[in-house]
C-alpha cells in the first residue's frame, strides 16, 4: 500500500475575502494582542528609569526651564509660537507640546518625560504597522521590538530638549499609515503572506499594482488622504527633517507593489503633490530671515562665514560618518553628545574614498534586492538612504555627526537586522523538533536583551548635566562641547580657577571658538582680570563678529576702561543685530551723560524705556539727568516707578546733585 502524501504545514494563504467581512479567529485575536502587548512592554520598560533625570544644561534651559513662551496657552501666545523666529529651527509644533506639559505639570522634569515616552510608544507601534505592509510576523514585531530597545534612541527619547524627534516621527508614521490606509479599506494582505514565501521573488507584484489599475479591492477614503496631509504638516512643523516623507511614501508603494508603468507613477506623483507642497513651503519657513536677528537655536548662525573649503571638508567627512553611524547602529557602545569627526579635505585619502565605495556599494546592493524581488531589503536600504538625506551635510549645518539624526534612519536598520536574525527560523519553520526551533530565535532575544541593557545604561548617563558631560568627556577627550558646559558649572558654583582651566583646554583643541573665549572672558572678569577679559572678549568677536553677548559685554568693558569711541561703535553693532535691544540704547545713554551730549543720552535713555519699560538702570539714569536739567516732576515720575519695582530711591535723591 502506497504511503499517503504527508500534509504540508503552512501559515494561511491570502483570500480575496475582504478582511473586514472575515470572522476574527480566537488563537489569531489572541495573538496580536500578545505581540501588542510585548511592544508596548519593550517601549516603555527600558525607559522607566528616566523619571529620575533631571533637566540637563544642553538647550533644556533655553528651551523649557527659561522659555516664558511656554507658560501661556492663551491664542495669542499660541499664535506667536507660530512665528517663524530661527533659521533652519522652525518648529513650533514642539513648542506648543512643551506648553502643554507646562499647563498639567507646571515646571517639573517628570511630565515632560512622560510626554516623550508616551510619543516613542506611538513610534514604536506605528513602525509594527508600517514593516507589516511589506512582511508577515513575526519579522515587524522583531523589527519594532529593536526599534523600541535601540539604545541610539535615548537621545531622542531622554533628552526633553529633543521632543522634535519623537514628535517629528510619530507624525510621520502617521501620516504614511494614513495615506496607505485611504488607498485601501480592505488592510494589508501582505500581512499574512507565509514566512517561507520570504526566500521567494514576488514577480506578480507589479501585475496585481493598484498603480496599474488591476487591483479593483481599493477604494479611495478622502478622509484619510486629508488626515495624512494634515499628519505631514505636523511632522514637518516638528523638524525638518520630515522632508524626505513624501519619497518614502513612493518607496513603501514601489517595494511593495513593483515599479509601476509611467503612468502609474505620474498619478502617484500627483496625488502626492499636496506633500510635497507642504514639505516646500515649511523649507521656505526655515529659511527666510523674516527680519529676525540670529538667535540661540539658529542652525545657520554658526556657519555663516565658514569658507568653500570648509563646507567642501565637512562634505568630504560625511561618508565616513554615515559608516560610522552604521556601527554604532550594529554595535550601540561608546554613544555621546559629541563625536569627533575627521576632517577630509582629499577625495584620495583612504578615509573618505573607501566609506563612499562601501556607500555605493550598499546603494547597488539595494537596487538589485529590488530586481531579483527581495524588496524588503531594498526597502530597509531605501530607507535608511532616503532619511538620512536630510541630515547628510550636502547642505552644511551646525552639526555633523549626533545620535539623534539616527532616529528616523533607524526603522530601516531595524527592517534588515530583523530579516537577518530571522533568516535561521525561516530555514527551520519545518523542522518539528522544539529545541532547534528555539536555539534559531536565541539570537533575536539576545540582541533585545543587550540593547534593552545597554538602553537603560545609557539613560543613567542623563541624569544631569555633570554626568551627561563627564560621561562624554571620558569617551571622547577632545569634546569641546563638554568642556564648555563643564566650565559654566565650575563657573556657576563659583570655581572659576577650574572654569578657566577647562576653558583654556578647550582653546587648545579648537582654538578661536567664540563661545569659549566668551565664556572666559567671564571667568577672567569674576577673578578681576580685566584685561585679560577684554582680550578674550575681542577675540571671541573675531571669530564671530555676530555673536550678540560678545560684542554688548565688550561694549560695556570698552565703557569701564572710558574708551568711549570703541564703546559707542560696539554698541552700534549690537543694535545693528537687534535693534530693540533696550540695555544697548541704555549704556549708550549713559555714555553720552558722562561725555556731556545731555540731549542724545536723553534720547538713547527714552528709547531703552520705550522698549522696556521696567529697566532699572535706564530708570535710574534718567532720573538723574532729569534732576541735572532741572526737570524734578519728571524725574519724581521715575522715582515713582523705580519704587514700584521694589528699589528704595531715598539714597538716590540725596545723591543726586541739584539743578543749576
Amino acid at each position: 500500500m502506497a504511503n499517503k502524501p504527508k500534509k504540508r504545514r503552512s501559515f494561511p494563504q491570502p483570500s480575496s475575502v475582504p478582511a473586514s467581512s472575515k470572522p476574527k479567529s480566537g488563537p489569531r485575536h489572541s495573538l496580536q494582542t500578545a505581540i501588542v502587548a510585548l511592544i508596548l512592554l519593550a517601549s516603555i520598560f527600558p525607559y522607566l528609569n528616566i523619571f529620575k533625570n533631571d533637566f540637563v544644561g544642553y538647550d533644556d534651559q533655553n528651551l523649557i526651564q527659561n522659555n516664558r513662551e511656554i507658560h501661556s496657552l492663551t491664542p495669542e501666545n499660541v499664535a506667536h509660537m507660530f512665528v517663524p523666529r530661527t533659521r533652519g529651527n522652525y518648529q513650533p509644533i514642539r513648542t506648543l507640546s512643551y506648553a502643554v506639559d507646562y499647563a498639567v505639570w507646571g515646571a517639573r522634569p517628570f511630565g515632560f518625560h512622560l510626554a516623550n515616552l508616551l510619543l516613542h510608544v506611538v513610534t514604536v507601534v506605528g513602525v509594527w504597522l508600517l514593516i507589516r505592509h511589506l512582511m508577515p510576523e513575526p519579522l515587524p514585531f522583531l523589527a519594532a521590538l529593536i526599534f523600541a530597545v535601540h539604545p541610539i534612541h535615548v537621545e531622542s527619547v531622554t533628552w526633553m530638549s529633543a521632543r522634535k524627534d519623537v514628535l517629528s516621527l510619530a507624525f510621520f508614521l502617521l501620516a504614511i499609515l494614513a495615506y496607505e490606509k485611504s488607498q485601501d479599506k480592505q488592510g494589508c494582505e501582505y500581512a499574512t503572506q507565509p514566512l517561507q514565501d520570504m526566500k521567494r521573488p514576488r514577480r506578480d507584484m507589479a501585475r496585481r499594482s493598484p498603480a496599474n489599475g488591476i487591483n479593483d479591492s481599493r477604494t479611495a477614503s478622502l478622509p484619510l488622504y486629508l488626515a495624512s496631509i494634515l499628519f505631514t504638516g505636523l511632522a514637518l512643523l516638528s523638524k525638518l527633517t520630515a522632508l524626505s516623507l513624501p519619497l518614502c511614501i513612493l518607496l513603501l508603494e514601489i517595494c511593495r507593489d513593483g515599479w509601476p508603468k509611467v503612468g502609474g507613477f505620474a498619478r502617484k506623483v500627483v496625488r502626492l503633490a499636496p506633500h510635497i507642497l507642504l514639505a516646500c513651503a515649511v523649507v521656505i519657513l526655515n529659511f527666510m530671515r523674516f527680519g529676525v536677528a540670529s538667535s540661540h537655536g539658529d542652525a545657520l548662525a554658526g556657519l555663516e562665514g565658514t569658507s568653500g573649503a570648509l563646507t567642501h571638508d565637512i562634505r568630504l567627512s560625511m561618508p565616513l560618518v554615515v559608516c560610522r553611524y552604521i556601527g554604532l547602529l550594529i554595535l550601540p557602545y561608546g554613544l555621546v553628545t559629541h563625536y569627533d569627526v575627521a576632517q577630509i579635505s582629499q577625495i584620495s585619502d583612504l578615509r573618505a574614498f573607501i566609506p563612499i565605495l562601501a556607500l555605493a556599494a550598499m546603494i547597488v546592493f539595494g537596487a538589485l534586492c529590488f530586481i531579483r524581488g527581495r524588496r524588503a531589503q531594498a526597502f530597509g536600504i531605501g530607507w535608511f538612504v532616503i532619511t538620512f538625506l536630510p541630515t547628510s551635510n550636502i547642505f552644511p549645518t551646525a552639526s555633523m555627526m549626533n545620535d539623534r539624526y539616527m532616529h528616523i534612519p533607524s526603522v530601516g536598520f531595524a527592517t534588515l537586522l530583523a530579516m537577518a536574525l530571522s533568516y535561521p527560523a525561516i530555514g527551520m519553520s519545518k523542522n518539528r523538533i522544539s529545541t532547534i526551533r528555539m536555539i534559531t530565535i536565541m539570537p533575536a532575544v539576545i540582541i533585545v536583551l543587550l540593547f534593552s541593557v545597554l538602553t537603560i545604561r545609557r539613560n543613567a548617563d542623563w541624569r544631569d548635566t555633570t554626568a551627561l558631560f563627564t560621561r562624554t568627556l571620558r569617551m571622547n577627550p577632545r569634546s569641546v562641547q563638554a568642556r564648555l558646559t563643564l566650565g559654566a558649572m565650575s563657573a556657576k558654583s563659583g570655581d572659576y580657577d577650574s572654569a578657566i582651566k577647562m576653558y583654556r583646554d578647550a582653546l587648545e583643541i579648537e582654538p578661536g571658538d567664540y563661545r569659549v573665549l566668551y565664556n572666559l572672558s567671564i571667568s577672567y572678569q569674576k577673578e578681576g582680570l580685566n584685561l585679560l577679559a577684554v582680550k578674550a572678549l575681542e577675540e571671541s568677536r573675531e571669530s564671530n563678529p555676530d555673536f550678540l553677548p560678545t560684542r554688548f559685554n565688550l561694549a560695556v568693558a570698552y565703557h569701564e576702561q572710558r574708551r568711549y569711541e570703541q564703546a559707542i561703535a560696539e554698541h552700534k553693532e549690537v543694535l545693528r543685530l537687534s535693534p530693540v535691544n533696550a540695555a544697548s540704547h541704555g549704556d549708550l545713554g549713559r555714555i553720552y551723560s558722562e561725555l556731556g551730549d545731555m540731549q542724545t543720552a536723553l534720547k538713547e535713555l527714552n528709547l531703552a524705556l520705550s522698549i522696556k519699560p521696567d529697566l532699572i538702570p535706564a530708570l535710574i539714569d534718567r532720573a538723574d539727568l532729569l534732576v541735572r536739567q532741572g526737570r524734578r516732576e519728571e524725574a519724581e515720575m521715575d522715582f515713582q516707578r523705580l519704587e514700584a519695582l521694589g528699589v528704595k530711591t531715598g539714597d538716590l535723591r540725596r545723591s543726586m546733585p541739584m539743578s543749576n
